[in-house]
């Protein structure tokens, strides 16, 4: 049994569909990588509040008539 054009036929189809799944895989996986990166170096709500909670009480150290 030998290959036929009919069998390239489909093989490269196969292969194209597979290289662009993977190409689709790689820009999914990058913005997935960006958005942990930013994730990060966002502070967290609970952050920010403690650091209101910080900056309130220096405020009323060095502004006592406020």
């Amino acid at each position: 049994m030998s290959i036929t054009l009919n069998d390239i036929s489909k093989l490269k189809t196969i292969f194209l569909v597979k290289d662009e799944f993977f190409n689709y895989m790689d820009k999914l996986m990058k913005e997935l990588e960006t958005i942990r990166q930013e994730q990060i170096l966002t502070p967290s709500h609970a952050d920010l509040s403690n650091l209101e909670e910080r900056v309130e009480k220096i405020e009323q150290q060095l502004f006592p008539s406020n």
